[in-house]
């Protein structure tokens, strides 16, 4: 195992994988719910949030992402994401010539 530092497209290019499960920043207004939460609510210990040090992701992000890993990656590919990036995600996925199923958390129980 190695631990790599630095943007994915730098310091990943190199890599191939069985599965790709991955937690990639969600879309602008997902990232920007994240601000003015000063508190941690699962915590209750009342320590503060930090804001968030990455910014959100666009549609060509999503799409830069997946063109450069689908061939990489043998089997699955998951990426945790927001409602309005899923649409962006199916269609890369499609592009890249994978399956696309893509839940959303704000298609839950639909």
């Amino acid at each position: 195992m190695s631990l790599r530092f630095g943007r994915w497209q730098d310091v990943l290019g190199d890599v191939t994988c069985d599965a790709l499960i991955c937690d990639p920043p969600y879309g602008a207004r997902t990232h920007a719910g994240n601000a003015g939460l000063s508190e941690r609510t699962a915590a209750g210990d009342g320590a503060k949030r930090r804001d968030l040090s990455y910014a959100a992701w666009t549609p060509d992000d999503v799409r830069e992402f997946v063109a450069s890993w689908a061939p990489r990656t043998r089997g699955w590919m998951v990426c945790f994401t927001s409602d309005d990036l899923a649409p962006v995600y199916r269609e890369a996925y499609q592009a890249a010539g994978r399956r696309a199923g893509v839940i959303s958390a704000g298609e839950r129980g639909q």
